[in-house]
């Protein structure tokens, strides 16, 4: 079975067993008149891809739905998780056992630790007395880099990021503040569940957050809270917390959603600022009640006056992190067999752009041992950056394929024996090209960078792909989403 597949199967038994078991104890997905439903979902779809094992909470839970169902499709992968629980070793249990409490310590050693930290804005051009209130939510370091961009364009907010997570200073942008822990109570008396509950460890953890981000919402009021990915547990509840205060929440699309998985589901932003049609319509197929405006990728603002370096045949190649869910050591090791192999066979100066939680040190060790290869990541070096240099790109199905497709840069797919189509499927479009060995990537790539005359019919259609699913037509998307946030300030004050 292929993760993508493996994907789907896990988000239709999640949301089918959450559908039961909320049919016969509603209130005990409920804190404080709320409802953890969306959190759940996204907390055990998460949780279980990284150890099919993290799924038992809820298998013993739904025990009951698996009595009333006859065999089916939906049985035979509600069995498959429940013989992986039941065949579990017994130092994998032991750790399953452990593992919730120790996240609960860790839960409380971040907040003390920002107990005794205290963030301010460190420039010398203070926006703390901006005259709106943005704040920005960001569950990983990488979602500080995508929000800097907009937080720049934001000259006369006052800017405040919120985490679940404590970060230095150093990686904080210098134009915003930090919010570091307030003190809180959280009261076991108004849990609605028993503390011998399967989802208890959960649900403590969950009611934790929910206190911890509901004082710091209410200390320094955003007007507006902002979401990238938008898809975890963490972002749902601070959604919901937002809204109880009355903040308008906005998600802001930082990829393509190759997957439609628990995390898309009834995401919970007031609205959801996508791409282009194609995009809106995807996230409208699982979220239909939140406001979808087109936008634009403000990476894509500046591809009109892309200028290369003259005299450089250059490839860029981007990177999948392995081990993630998505491609493994093997396959990760053809992207590096293919650079080697290009070395040796070719003059093409070759760009590697690594994707943000790539930890893998094979190709900076290529990058030292020659000049023919250079690093280019993020946040160093832009997208934008990156793309003016490039001839021709190549990689796994990754978002950044048909990023490059509307930069106007012939994107190069190179697909692995098992590896499915992923939305938004430039190749069917005729807006990528696909390559299965690397014998065929070294002729398409050579062959675009000497003869690009060659390929014109492929460049229309790379248009009209990304008119639909970037709105390249429109142009100035970081413009549009400077306005609908300052729009949405603006209405709550």
């Amino acid at each position: 079975m292929g993760a993508h597949t493996q994907k789907e199967e896990l988000t239709l038994l999640i949301s089918t067993l959450l559908d039961w078991y909320e049919g016969s104890e509603p209130t005990k997905l409920e804190y404080k008149g709320i409802s953890y439903r969306g959190a759940y979902e996204k907390y055990f779809y998460f949780d279980t891809l990284s150890n099919p094992c993290n799924l038992k909470p809820l298998l013993i839970e739904t025990k009951g739905w698996r009595v009333e169902q006859q065999n089916s499709a939906i049985t035979q992968i509600y069995d498959k998780y429940l013989f992986a629980t039941q065949k579990q070793a017994l130092a994998s249990k032991l750790i399953s056992n452990i593992m919730p409490a120790l996240r609960i310590v860790m839960d409380y050693i971040r907040h003390f630790k920002g107990l005794m930290q205290t963030y301010k804005s460190v420039s010398d051009n203070d926006t703390s007395q901006g005259e709106r209130r943005v704040g920005f939510f960001v569950i990983e370091k990488r979602f500080i880099n995508f929000f800097s961009k907009i937080e720049q364009h934001l000259d006369c907010e006052e800017k405040t990021y919120f985490s679940q997570l404590s970060y230095p200073v150093e990686v904080l942008p210098r134009t915003a503040r930090f919010s570091s822990s307030r003190r809180f109570k959280l009261r076991l008396s108004e849990f609605k569940l028993p503390y011998n509950h399967s989802f208890f460890m959960i649900y403590y953890r969950f009611c934790f957050f929910y206190e911890r981000i509901n004082v710091l919402l209410e200390y320094f009021s955003p007007e507006v809270l902002l979401f990238a990915e938008g898809t975890s547990h963490y972002e749902e509840i601070a959604a919901l917390v937002a809204a109880r205060q009355g903040i308008t929440t906005i998600r802001v699309q930082s990829g393509r959603a190759a997957v439609l998985h628990s995390g898309y589901y009834n995401m919970p932003y007031d609205v959801m600022l996508n791409w282009g049609e194609g995009f809106s319509a995807r996230y409208k197929s699982v979220s239909p009640s939140n406001k979808h405006i087109v936008c634009g990728n403000p990476d894509l603002d500046e591809r009109h006056a892309k200028q290369r370096v003259a005299g450089r045949k250059t490839l860029v190649v981007f990177t999948q992190p392995k081990n993630k869910g998505w491609i493994g050591v093997e396959d990760y090791n053809i992207l590096i067999n293919l650079v080697q192999h290009l070395l040796i066979y070719s003059d093409i100066h070759i760009l590697v752009r690594m994707h943000p939680v790539d930890n893998d040190d094979a190709f900076i060790k290529i990058a030292k041992a020659s000049k023919q290869v250079e690093i280019v990541n993020s946040p160093k070096f832009s997208l934008a950056a990156v793309l003016k240099r490039a001839d021709c790109v190549i990689s796994f199905a990754s978002t950044t394929i048909s990023e490059s497709a509307a930069w106007g840069v012939i994107p190069v797919i190179y697909k692995l024996p098992k590896q499915p189509k992923l939305y938004p499927y430039p190749e069917d479009e005729g807006a990528a090209l696909v390559v299965e060995s690397i014998q065929d990537a070294v002729i398409r790539v050579q062959d675009i960078i000497d003869n690009p005359s060659s390929y014109n019919e492929t460049r229309n259609k790379m248009k009209n792909f990304s008119e639909y699913y970037f709105d390249t037509k429109s142009g100035n998307a970081m413009d549009k989403v400077v306005s609908e946030i300052r729009s949405a300030a603006d209405n709550k004050q």
